[in-house]
């Protein structure tokens, strides 16, 4: 059970890094003026991995805590 309440919470951090990333992402576009360009700059970039990574270790915690055989 420790395992899921550790992987909501790294999913509910992933989710906030990864929509500030997208805020970032789109407020440096504004200042720029470089519309319709990539979402992913390299100012914003490490936020993206971080919330990737961050969800494949939430993934990997579910995983763990469904296959655990503690009963």
């Amino acid at each position: 059970m420790k395992y899921v309440i550790v992987s909501t919470g790294l999913f509910i951090s992933a989710a906030i890094m990864f929509s500030a990333a997208y805020i970032a992402s789109a407020v440096l576009r504004s200042i720029t003026g470089s519309y319709g360009q990539s979402i992913l700059t390299p100012q914003t970039q490490s936020l993206y991995l971080l919330s990737i990574i961050t969800a494949l270790v939430a993934i990997a915690l579910l995983a763990i805590d469904y296959f655990k055989k503690d009963k």
